[in-house]
């Protein structure tokens, strides 16, 4: 029979689990092993959150991006906007109408894309730029 004695420290991106007993010889301490996580929690940020950006005006159609996709899944907007159009398997995102920035409450749309697989959703943060499509207006100067 073993008499273990386990710990679990997390610090960071780095776990560390050692484990003491008996098991390595008499009175010797097993070898704290460590693992670090940080490489797959940065992969798991970059997969999960996406800023796009577009010119406003931009025609119907027009390729705002694409999210990053595994071969056998297929994608889903959360709540489908009217704005834009996801294909469901190359996970491109197009306009679906022509975009207004002064008309936006934000100048941003925040959405979420599902997978048909149970993984974890996608943010996608779409940042429509303003085009100086309105002339500036300035009343009559008098120079005296």
């Amino acid at each position: 029979m073993w008499g273990l004695k386990c710990w679990l420290v997390a610090t960071g991106t780095l776990l560390l689990v050692g484990a003491q007993g008996p098991g390595p010889g008499p009175g010797r301490k097993r070898p704290e092993q460590k693992f670090d996580y940080s490489t797959q929690m940065q992969s798991r940020a970059v997969d999960t959150r996406i800023t796009l950006q577009i010119s406003e005006g931009q025609s119907k159609g027009t390729i705002v991006g694409r999210i990053p996709t595994k071969p056998g899944f297929t994608y889903r907007f959360n709540e489908p906007p009217k704005e834009f159009v996801l294909d469901p398997v190359s996970g491109e995102i197009k306009t679906n109408a022509v975009l207004d920035r002064e008309a936006l409450v934000n100048d941003r749309y925040d959405l979420v894309v599902l997978s048909s697989q149970p993984t974890y959703p996608i943010e996608v943060r779409i940042i429509v730029l303003d085009v100086n499509d309105n002339a500036p207006e300035f009343p009559e100067a008098s120079i005296g």
